[in-house]
């Protein structure tokens, strides 16, 4: 906890004898070197003023002398995590380390923008569910794919524009779902195309073998093979 308590004088503007609280009746002055021992062995600040000999009161009316605009952000965030906050450092979850945070990766769900884990237990973590869940994610793409290719169809209209409101996602996902085996479901009209772009709509919705879809890409129906062969193989 030395390094700890370095980096928040240093990131504080502090120093291990600067005074938190002063020296009352026959009770000495609190340094805030003393403040941080007590909340990192209580973790609160009643129990750590407490040991301190002090009263809560106390420490609210000194911690708002000494960061006036500081306040707990909520969510069962204590002092000690706070001062902690303010430091290079961060508790792993796992090993229970201080480490520096670069020694774990960012996460924005979290408060103070880091992963619990560092990336050393998070790895081993990760190894040890994969190992558990080897064929997780290939039977979640099995039972769930014609719902993974809706979305990632329409995913990809969205970044080209190509969507509109008027269309029918539940019939769009039947139709994925209603796909036979061994064909994809291809946009008649492409939405990349060179000179015409079509819409991701129903109407717009083919179903082609894995080859004439992949030998397809982005070219219009007159392009392969004319239209006659595709409005053959279309279904609707």
């Amino acid at each position: 906890m030395i390094e700890v308590k370095k980096s928040i004088y240093k990131n504080l503007g502090l120093t291990p004898e600067t005074i938190f609280a002063k020296k009352w009746g026959n009770k000495p002055a609190i340094t805030i070197d003393e403040l941080l021992d007590a909340l990192f062995i209580a973790h609160s600040s009643p129990k750590a003023m407490n040991l301190l000999g002090r009263s809560e009161k106390t420490f609210i009316g000194n911690i708002k002398k000494l960061f006036p605009n500081i306040s707990l952000t909520g969510g069962g965030e204590s002092w000690e995590h706070w001062f902690i906050k303010q430091s290079d450092y961060k508790k792993c979850s796992s090993c229970k380390s201080f480490l520096l945070k670069n020694s774990f990766s960012q996460d924005r769900s979290s408060a103070d923008n880091y992963y619990h884990q560092c990336k050393a237990c998070r790895q081993i973590s990760n190894k040890d569910w994969y190992a558990k869940n080897k064929n997780y994610h290939e039977q979640y793409l099995i039972d769930n794919r014609a719902s993974f290719n809706a979305r990632n169809a329409k995913r990809r209209a969205l970044l080209l524009k190509r969507t509109v409101q008027w269309s029918d996602e539940l019939a769009i996902l039947k139709f994925y779902e209603d796909c036979p085996k061994g064909h994809h479901v291809d946009h008649y009209y492409p939405l990349q195309g060179e000179n015409v772009c079509g819409l991701h709509v129903l109407d717009n919705l083919q179903y082609l073998t894995a080859e004439a879809n992949l030998s397809k890409g982005n070219k219009l129906p007159e392009e392969f093979g004319g239209m006659a062969k595709l409005v053959e193989t279309r279904q609707t």
